[in-house]
């Protein structure tokens, strides 16, 4: 009886560390598995903030290409159109000046 009793305690001592092995084991597993999880989400995390920025330069390099480019062409245009124009506005200029010089003159006469 008292051998049946030990060999007993003896099985349920090993199931019972066999169990306790087990769930370390299965806990050991879940822990590795959630550390692979967090570091897989970050390097998705990180890859795709990389390709964001990468995205997000490449757009504002092109913006200010663009930017550079359209100021460029405007300010030949504005250059072609002030040397157009410039033989036209020194003229109305110098009338614009002669009238001027004309109307003070008179007024300081009047006044007079």
């Amino acid at each position: 009886v008292v051998l049946i009793m030990l060999i007993g305690n003896l099985i349920l001592v090993v199931i019972l560390v066999i169990v306790i092995i087990l769930t370390i084991l299965v806990i050991v597993v879940i822990l590795i598995l959630m550390v692979i999880l967090v570091i897989l989400v970050i390097v998705i995390i990180l890859t795709i903030l990389s390709f964001v920025v990468i995205l997000v330069l490449l757009v504002s390099f092109f913006l200010v290409i663009t930017f550079i480019t359209v100021l460029i062409q405007v300010l030949s245009v504005v250059m072609v159109v002030v040397i157009r124009v410039h033989r036209f506005i020194n003229i109305v200029m110098i009338y614009r000046l002669l009238i001027f010089i004309f109307i003070l003159n008179w007024s300081t006469q009047y006044h007079r």
